[in-house]
């Protein structure tokens, strides 16, 4: 593995999240976030990571574990899922230029695999279809969801098992 290309600089300038539009004045709070700019949280060799890349990680997580940290904790949580952000695009980084890629075949089933694991831990398909409306989401969404974070993920397997090959074992 070549060495792991370090982080250029992780500065917070303002960056355009779109072209800003015009909204007619009754406009409903969504078109007002559009409007609204995003911060680079850090620059990884020309690639940004948004503040609010971060925000919604941080707002996964803390839903997933129902948490309510103070201040304090909520500061270190961010730093720590900036940190997961910019390794995650090094790993990216470095298997784009070792050419290493993922079927669509092979994210497909890892999609399946996960919507499986979720159903039977949410206690089958009634329960899973209530989650998807309760979350105002389709399977749809959910599965471009899950197959970009999986991609990622299969991709950075790839990268270190061509790194690490496995090699034999011998049986005495």
């Amino acid at each position: 593995l070549a060495a792991p290309v370090k982080p250029r600089a992780t500065a917070a300038a303002p960056r355009p999240a779109s072209a800003p539009a015009k909204a007619p004045a009754k406009a409903s709070a969504r078109a007002a976030d559009s409007d609204r700019l995003d911060a680079i949280a850090a620059l990884v060799n020309d690639e940004a990571v948004l503040a609010s890349d971060v925000e919604e990680e941080l707002l996964q997580f803390l839903q997933s574990q129902n948490a309510q940290p103070d201040s304090a904790q909520l500061d270190t949580l961010r730093h720590q899922i900036l940190d997961q952000l910019i390794d995650n695009k090094l790993v990216l980084l470095e298997a784009k230029k070792q050419a290493v890629v993922v079927t669509d075949a092979e994210v497909n089933r890892e999609v399946d695999r996960s919507i499986e694991e979720v159903k039977q831990r949410l206690g089958g398909d009634e329960a899973f279809a209530a989650q998807l409306k309760k979350e105002n989401t389709s399977l749809a969404a959910l599965r471009a969801k899950y197959a970009n974070e999986l991609r990622d993920k299969l991709i950075g397997r790839k990268l270190v098992s061509k790194a690490l090959p496995q090699k034999p074992v011998a049986q005495p």
